[in-house]
């Protein structure tokens, strides 16, 4: 029902620096208000939608959002988010300053890895000691990258960290984001999917993420 529907801008129109038009234009076409909402009740969000329903088989859950320009991390149980953090990284923004011009090599590939782990260093201690039982991915690019580790047999179920390094090879091997052609990636994920790969990667090392 109409009445029931709340629109939310979340990375991109918070970086708008003459974002005001747009919002106007599209609050018209959509006929709601548009709420620009703060990084931190992005994560909360997301939270609840990812964790609605679960029940409550292992309470304590991180769940990780990577989006076009922003990466949401949560850790809560089934009382609601405790932990919540929007940092600086998308698969779309890591994408353009280490793969702009589609070159993918090793030693670029290494430093997008690498920043990305930096941008979360300040959450690493606090995560870490606060724990959760499981760990879940939210986004296309997560999504995506399961994909690619499925259709090559990569892994059985669930995202690994031995298959994620599998899948760097993959596209160090690849080389270009115009050669990216994997049969499972959807064609929308491919000019991203270089970056987001890396934010994710640098996540799992920071966190020490398994699985």
């Amino acid at each position: 029902p109409a009445d029931r529907v709340r629109v939310v801008g979340t990375n991109t129109l918070r970086e708008m620096r003459r974002g005001d038009a747009f919002v106007l234009e599209a609050s018209a076409a959509l006929g709601h208000d548009i709420e620009i909402i703060s990084g931190i009740e992005e994560a909360r969000l997301v939270y609840e939608g990812v964790t609605r329903g679960l029940g409550q088989e292992q309470p304590r859950r991180l769940v990780i959002d990577i989006g076009g320009g922003s990466t949401e991390l949560v850790i809560g149980n089934p009382d609601g988010p405790q932990l919540m953090e929007s940092v600086a990284l998308g698969c779309v923004v890591h994408t353009q300053r280490f793969f702009e011009d589609g070159e993918i090599t090793r030693k670029r590939f290494q430093a997008a890895r690498l920043a990305a782990r930096v941008e979360i260093e300040y959450l690493e201690r606090t995560y870490r000691k606060y724990g959760w039982d499981t760990a879940i991915g939210s986004s296309g690019t997560v999504r995506g990258i399961w994909r690619v580790m499925m259709e090559r047999g990569w892994t059985d179920d669930a995202l690994t960290r031995d298959g994620l390094e599998k899948v760097v090879e993959l596209l160090i091997t690849t080389g270009n984001i115009a050669l990216i052609d994997y049969p499972s990636l959807r064609d929308d994920r491919r000019p991203v999917f270089a970056g987001g790969l890396a934010v994710l990667a640098g996540i799992f090392d920071g966190l020490g993420i398994e699985r």
